[in-house]
């Protein structure tokens, strides 16, 4: 009689006596369900992932545009505020005035787009005589504009506004388009600088 313990088994022997057919047979049909169910589950997370960027993209350009035309009312409201003071306007002038005003600025924007609006994708061609004298003469006819506009507005302003502060409307605008352009491109008092910005 033999005393000892029987060598371990080989790693074939161990495979014969388990059944791995039924278990091979579960697995490949547990992981055909699920690895489908998985592929599905990815296409709709995909879907779900690319609505969820354009909602994400859609919304971004909208804060965008939101705060553009927030910073363009600051702008607007403290360009008025700048002109009200510099004329030294009555309450009742005021009141009278800036009306009339806004509709002059809307005007004189509508002009300005329609005049950029014709060469704004013309920086990609090179230029050449015909479409260099073409810019010249609609830059000629865009300031022409601009200038009937004024003297058309001038009357309405005269109603309200004495001629001293009508000229003085035109040098507030320049002075204020300039510390605009000067805070704006980050100089000393400007957006980047201390205290900069409007409020």
């Amino acid at each position: 009689m033999e005393f000892g313990c029987s060598p371990a088994p080989t790693g074939k022997e161990r495979l014969r006596d388990w059944n791995l057919v039924p278990i091979v047979i579960g697995l490949s049909g547990w992981f055909l369900e699920y690895g489908i169910l998985f592929l599905g589950f990815a296409k709709v997370m995909k879907t779900v992932v690319k609505a969820l960027l354009i909602v994400l993209i859609t919304s971004s350009a909208a804060f965008a545009q939101r705060r553009g035309q927030e910073g363009m009312v600051r702008i607007h409201a403290a360009k008025m505020a700048y002109i009200t003071d510099r004329l030294r306007l009555t309450s009742d002038q005021s009141a009278n005035f800036v009306p009339v005003y806004n509709e002059y600025e809307r005007e004189v924007r509508s002009t300005r787009q329609s005049f950029l609006g014709r060469y704004k994708n013309n920086h990609m061609q090179a230029p050449n005589d015909d479409s260099s004298m073409k810019f010249v003469d609609d830059n000629l006819d865009y300031q022409q504009a601009i200038i009937d506009l004024k003297r058309k507005y001038n009357d309405r302003f005269l109603k309200i506004i004495s001629p001293t502060q009508l000229a003085e409307l035109y040098k507030a605008e320049r002075e204020f388009r300039q510390l605009l352009l000067k805070r704006l491109s980050g100089a000393p008092g400007g957006p980047r600088g201390p205290g900069g910005g409007f409020r």
